[in-house]
């Protein structure tokens, strides 16, 4: 009896030891240890917090490619994945903010029906971004879905969805469910509005006000150099254990295929962030802004924590990004890994952590 005691004060001074380390570690000294104590389970990572006009930890770690010796900088370049689709509703919320969109409408006012195979019910825009056009994404095949390899072409939006069959369960606006679907039809319809491809206005009206310079969104990465050019030079591994490497295969479509720096998510991630007036420089109205943070709420890579003013936006392909706001203290926090079965640095509660760390 009296051994078991004596452990269970062992186990009592040594919580009562760490608890006090974790309350006087610094943040940076927090993402240091914690990157240290888990360095196994990670390959490499990039790291930013942030507030609307600082920058407040930037840290790098681990290797973007161990046989060549590459380490992670702030010029290593990760897949974005689900954090690419966002780009879909901010195009379609500046067309309408111009007057160019209802998002009201039936969006066979901007696309053809054959591109619409199997529409039993008329859907909006907004049964687009609320995910509630009346299908699952398991009743919709995709025979044109496309991996991106050495040579590959282009698909274009418009031939894919003339592939594409869809069954309608559900009237529109009755049962929200996510699917890709939607998100191919809004950023097909921002294509036939503005005249130019998808990736083409996603440069020309959110990289380019916003100064990202360093982020693809091709397949084929064609539309950044530079980026194609850093990418073949970082791997990502299935462990950093093993060092098993994941193949690397991009679609043929750029709704999810974004690929660039950490340094340019922050800057979307700022672009999302309110300003003091609640605006972005995306948007001519915060309202517009509002819409966009309300469409977030259907986004199944998304968690929002209301009560917290907490957004976090997930998307794994070869590397896993996570991108967590605080809306109610104007700052967030990115970490980008280049390895998919990463269980630590991309959690919510990490992050979250480390942004507490910050009062």
């Amino acid at each position: 009896m009296r051994y078991i005691k004596n452990i269970i004060a062992m186990f009592t001074l040594i919580s009562l030891m760490s608890a006090c380390t974790h309350d006087i570690l610094s943040p940076e000294q927090f993402v240091y240890q914690t990157a240290t104590r888990h360095g196994r389970q990670v390959a490499g990572m990039n790291i930013q917090v942030f507030t609307r006009d600082n920058l407040l930890l930037d840290k790098s770690f681990g290797y973007a490619n161990y046989a060549e010796g590459i380490l992670i900088d702030p010029y290593t370049v990760f897949d974005w994945a689900s954090i690419t689709k966002p780009l879909v509703w901010i195009a379609i919320l500046q067309l309408a903010e111009q007057g160019k969109l209802d998002l009201n409408a039936d969006i066979r006012n901007y696309i053809s029906y054959e591109v619409l195979t199997g529409l039993r019910y008329p859907i909006t825009v907004n049964h687009l971004i609320t995910h509630s056009s009346g299908w699952l994404r398991s009743d919709i095949s995709w025979p044109h879905f496309g991996v991106q390899g050495e040579g590959a072409e282009q698909i274009s939006l418009g031939h894919f969805l003339r592939g594409t069959e869809i069954v309608q369960r559900f009237t529109p606006g009755e049962v929200p469910t996510y699917s890709f679907h939607n998100l191919v039809l809004a950023s097909y319809i921002a294509e036939q509005i503005s005249g130019i491809a998808f990736y083409e206005y996603v440069h020309r009206y959110i990289f380019t006000p916003l100064n990202m310079n360093q982020t693809a969104l091709r397949g084929d990465l064609s539309d950044n150099i530079w980026v194609k050019n850093q990418r073949e030079h970082i791997i990502c591994y299935l462990s950093a254990d093993r060092l098993d490497t994941f193949e690397w295969l991009r679609t043929n479509l750029t709704i999810d295929m974004a690929i660039g720096t950490i340094s340019d998510l922050r800057m979307l991630a700022l672009a999302i962030l309110p300003d003091e007036n609640g605006s972005s420089v995306l948007f001519e109205d915060a309202e517009t802004l509002s819409k966009l943070l309300y469409s977030f709420a259907y986004e199944e890579s998304a968690f929002i924590d209301n009560e917290n003013g907490l957004l976090a936006l997930n998307g794994m392909m070869g590397c896993i990004s996570t991108l967590l706001i605080c809306l109610n203290r104007g700052m967030g926090v990115i970490v980008m890994v280049n390895h998919r079965s990463e269980p630590i640095f991309n959690r919510v509660s990490f992050l979250r952590e480390i942004l507490d760390r910050f009062e």
